[in-house]
């Protein structure tokens, strides 16, 4: 059962005067949608158009898998990146627009009412959002880092978007009115709209088709900037559950945002497509590029824009009486592709791999690797199995497009072989690894291995689901 709001509950504070911009007053005007605002934040001085198109009219929640995306007034707070003064002047607006109390140098300081059962605050005080892990972020230009430090602690009232980590703490679930249903969606009480959460993070898998088809459901799997706020989310996802569930001790780091591309009603599933590229402006969707799920690469840098939801399931007497949240996935800002280190030149043991364009060797001597070749014209793979195949040549084609190279042996997967795949990361080298699951769990000393080296911009195939990686780990010698 969805926790009561308390009828004597206050509301918040308003953002002061100061900080009202011409968009406010524009709202006035038009109708309100759950769409935020975006700060104009861009990562090189240019003159951007923009356009306004009609706003949809609010409705019934759907689960189709194209939410709104022209609904995002233009008119948002405009910061230039490459220049401190506009930084610091933005980053000091939006912290005095979360509705913090003012400063006071008394020593005589009341103590904060106790949070409200059911809501955010209850969960208890959140990680700082502007804390990031440093090597998440070490990739990252100077003009990206000013951005990543204005979106990790957004907060804008208004537009009721916010941050992971600057949720208000009187958010709680929404309550039914003649219009919405709102009872399932975390919301904001003076208003009883969805809270759009942001989450910066790098993307770990997606999910999207099945048998060359959308889908009923679709899911990303994000890695976010801070490891607190990974943890943070681990514990809303437990707390707003009921009963509560345990907090996963093994994947506390990885947040999972899903969404329904089935329509509600039943029908054909429908690809999601509110995919925006934020490479060089973050701004109203409606004047930004879309991109299609391609670019939703294996450690792209992105900002997630999610609800928080519950959903119901059946306990042993068959009675609606458990509640699982989620993160709903509302729509994806790319803001860098991925950046993959460079590998080292030099090898100090193991077996190796010679750079050869065209035909790939292993080598089981040790030798000093030459300089990579430029990324668009080889690529690294070599095959393992207990019985052993150093030297063994193996046969190089292309597969899907000219970003990947898939090296293959003859019969090295039975017919009617499933493979599966994964990816793992070994001193500095991005290997996609295709298996065959059967004989890996069954018959694991004649498993068969496909070892292939990733270019920085490989698409790899996504597979689900996941796949004990241990043996395999085991098995790779670098």
């Amino acid at each position: 059962m969805a926790p009561k709001r308390d009828a004597s509950q206050t509301k918040e504070a308003s953002a002061p005067k100061r900080m009202r911009t011409v968009a406010s007053s524009l709202r006035t005007m038009t109708p309100r949608t759950n769409d935020p605002d975006i700060p104009e934040t861009a990562l090189q001085p240019s003159e951007t158009t923009t356009t306004s198109e009609p706003q949809p009219t609010s409705g019934e929640h759907d689960d189709s898998s194209t939410p709104s995306t022209d609904t995002l007034p233009s008119t948002s707070t405009s910061c230039t990146t490459d220049q401190s003064t506009a930084h610091q002047t933005v980053c000091s607006g939006l912290q005095k627009s979360a509705g913090s109390p003012p400063e006071t140098h008394s020593n005589d300081i009341p103590l904060p009412p106790p949070a409200t059962p059911g809501t955010v605050g209850a969960v208890g005080p959140p990680p700082d959002s502007g804390v990031l892990d440093p090597e998440r972020v070490a990739t990252c230009p100077e003009p990206l880092l000013r951005q990543i430090e204005i979106l990790s602690t957004y907060s804008n009232s208004e537009a009721n978007t916010f941050a992971l980590g600057r949720i208000p703490p009187s958010a709680t679930w929404g309550i039914t009115d003649p219009y919405d249903d709102r009872s399932k969606i975390l919301c904001n009480p003076n208003t009883n709209e969805p809270v759009n959460i942001w989450i910066l993070s790098h993307i770990t898998n997606t999910w999207f088709m099945k048998d060359g088809s959308p889908d009923s459901q679709c899911s990303i799997t994000i890695l976010p900037l801070s490891t607190k706020i990974g943890q943070y989310a681990n514990v809303l996802l437990s707390e707003f559950s009921n009963p509560m569930l345990p907090l996963n001790e093994y994947d506390h780091r990885l947040i999972r945002a899903v969404r329904w591309q089935r329509p509600k009603g039943g029908g054909v599933s429908t690809l999601f497509n509110s995919i925006f590229d934020a490479q060089q402006i973050l701004k109203s969707k409606s004047s930004m590029t879309k991109l299609d799920i391609s670019h939703l690469e294996k450690r792209a840098l992105v900002l997630l824009e999610t609800h928080f939801n519950r959903y119901h399931q059946k306990d042993e007497n068959g009675r609606w009486t458990i509640s699982k949240t989620q993160f709903e996935l509302q729509a994806v800002y790319l803001l860098q592709e991925p950046c993959l280190p460079e590998p080292e030149p030099n090898a100090d043991s193991g077996p190796l791999l010679a750079y050869l364009t065209g035909n790939i060797y292993i080598t089981s001597t040790l030798t000093r690797l030459p300089p990579p070749p430029p990324p668009m014209s080889t690529v690294l793979a070599f095959f393992l199995s207990t019985a052993g195949y150093s030297g063994q040549r193996l046969v190089c084609f292309r597969q899907l497009n000219d970003d990947i190279e898939i090296i293959h042996q003859n019969n090295l997967f039975p017919q009617n072989t499933t493979p599966f795949e994964s990816d793992v990361f070994v001193n500095h080298f991005h290997f996609c690894i295709i298996f065959d699951r059967y004989r890996h769990q069954y018959h694991r000393s004649r498993a068969s291995y496909l070892f292939i080296r990733l270019r920085n911009h490989g698409r790899a195939i996504n597979i689900w689901p996941e796949n004990d990686m241990d043996a395999i780990l085991d098995a790779l010698i670098l």
